[in-house]
């Protein structure tokens, strides 16, 4: 039972001037009230005091912390790059997977892609033009090549003929050509005309037409090169003639061997050129590829289904939730999608209470959004290490993350929510507590006020077993005494007045 008592010190009764002394007292619902009136030349000290009355009840013994509503299940969505936020559905929203849930600017990823793509376009080109040098360049090598094959043959040949003039048997052999040559020609040519004929009734093919005259046509160049060879072999060869000839073929020689190394440069030039533009190409898909990729996940999408929360950001030295218009940086959490099919509190342990806390252990958690709703669970996680900080009178103190497990889904739950939990460790009955706010323990000494005839008083205590809201009391107190419950602005009021009680 808590009262509120408001107190002056009793004037002594010696004084006989300037004495007035009222007393009024009401009582109304457990509240009473008490007045005194100091002697008008004191100085006048007044304290309003809340009060408690002492009985022997049952103690819970336990752990109280306030902890955050989160899922057993929960997945975070991550920023994908560094960009502002356009699109943001409503925090609590029921997501399916894979639901969109968001979208990013990406007006410089469309841009960056429309170059990239403006670039493979040209390497692309680029690669055409290369391929088609390459069979340029490769042909021209092949020509050259030819070219300096057939002038080496050429210059083999003449001095080979140059050796061979005026040998008798060369000259009888070639003029027998000739000869058979001529014969040859004659019948080729009665031939040609009778196909010629032939074809033009229909009875034979433009190709067997064209047969007979390609075989007459040969002979014409047979006999023009033979009678080239009767006319060299008929003038005979000049020493000056033959070393000046076998230098025409060493040079000949010697321009095929520069023609072949020529030609194998041009074919790498152009492979390099090709290669070059082949790499470009890759480069250019890959960058493609990339900016789509990011493009993609600008559509910010639920990796799980679940209730939708964001994540913060730290503003100045406030942290404020996500919303759409933020530019956020690449990896910072987003979101959490979170099942409350499988709901947890989750909360911070000081390391001194830690050793007291095991799975398994029974919890009873209230919610401040819904005072008279009570929730039971279970210990269910313990990290192994001490990793998150507490603030405790500017001290940093360091914690131990717990999660208790709710027995059952409840359709109050929201992600975020403030859950107050306790953590059961014994049960005592009809034993005396003392609120902590009424107890004081300075060094080596506890103690409390108890208001005893208007007057508080100090009383030692030997003190029991507590849970932080309150304390067993063996010695010191009894049923029904009412303890004062802010003895510290007592204390203060006693310091400053002279004549306060001892």
């Amino acid at each position: 039972m808590i009262q509120r008592l408001t107190s002056r010190p009793p004037a002594p009764l010696w004084q006989k001037f300037g004495l007035s002394l009222g007393v009024s007292l009401a009582l109304s619902t457990g509240l009473a009230l008490v007045l005194t009136q100091l002697p008008a030349c004191q100085p006048q000290v007044s304290s309003t005091w809340e009060v408690h009355t002492i009985k022997k009840e049952k103690l819970e013994l336990g752990l109280h912390e306030s902890g955050e509503i989160v899922s057993l299940s929960e997945v975070s969505l991550r920023v994908p790059f560094d960009g502002k936020l356009t699109q943001l559905l409503a925090e609590g929203t029921v997501l399916k997977a894979g639901q969109e849930l968001g979208r990013m600017d990406t007006s410089s990823q469309l841009t960056e892609k429309d170059n990239s793509q403006f670039s493979l376009t040209e390497a692309q080109m680029d690669q055409k033009l290369a391929l088609l040098e390459r069979d340029i360049r490769k042909q021209q090598a092949q020509f050259n090549q030819e070219q300096a094959r057939i002038k080496a043959r050429l210059a083999g040949l003449k001095l080979k003929q140059l050796k061979t003039e005026r040998d008798p048997a060369a000259l009888t052999r070639i003029r027998e050509g000739l000869k058979a040559l001529a014969q040859r020609q004659q019948i080729l040519e009665l031939e040609a005309r009778e196909r010629a004929r032939l074809y033009e009734l229909g009875y034979l093919s433009r190709q067997e037409r064209d047969q007979a005259q390609l075989q007459l046509d040969e002979s014409k160049k047979e006999k023009i090169r033979l009678e080239a060879e009767l006319k060299i072999a008929e003038q005979g060869p000049r020493s000056q003639d033959l070393r000046k000839q076998d230098l025409e073929v060493q040079k000949a020689k010697a321009e095929v061997k520069q023609a072949q190394r020529e030609g194998a440069v041009l074919v790498r030039v152009a492979d390099v050129m090709k290669r070059s533009a082949e790499s470009r190409i890759k480069t250019y898909q890959e960058r493609q590829k990339y900016y789509q990729g990011l493009i993609n996940k600008g559509v910010l999408r639920a990796p799980a289904a679940g209730t939708l929360v964001y994540g913060k950001l730290q503003v100045g030295q406030e942290q404020v939730p996500v919303k759409a218009g933020d530019s956020v940086n690449e990896g910072i959490e987003l979101a959490k999608i979170m099942d409350l099919q499988q709901p947890v509190v989750r909360l911070n342990l000081h390391e001194i209470d830690a050793p007291r806390v095991h799975l398994g252990q029974t919890a009873l958690i209230t919610l401040e959004a819904w005072p008279g709703l009570q929730l039971k669970g279970k210990v269910h996680r313990l990290l192994p290490i001490a990793r998150r900080t507490l603030s405790n009178d500017q001290m940093e103190l360091q914690g131990i993350t717990c999660e208790i497990r709710l027995e059952k889904p409840d359709p109050h739950l929201r992600p975020g929510m403030t859950a107050q939990v306790k953590i059961r460790f014994d049960s005592l009955d009809q034993v005396l507590t003392l609120p902590s706010q009424a107890l004081i323990q300075k060094s080596q000494e506890s103690y409390c006020w108890v208001l005893e005839n208007g007057k508080p008083v100090r009383h030692s205590l030997t003190l029991g077993p507590s849970d932080a809201r309150q304390t067993v009391v063996r010695q010191g107190l009894k049923a029904g005494d009412k303890v004062i419950l802010n003895p510290t602005e007592l204390e203060k009021s006693l310091e400053a007045s002279p004549h306060g009680p001892t």
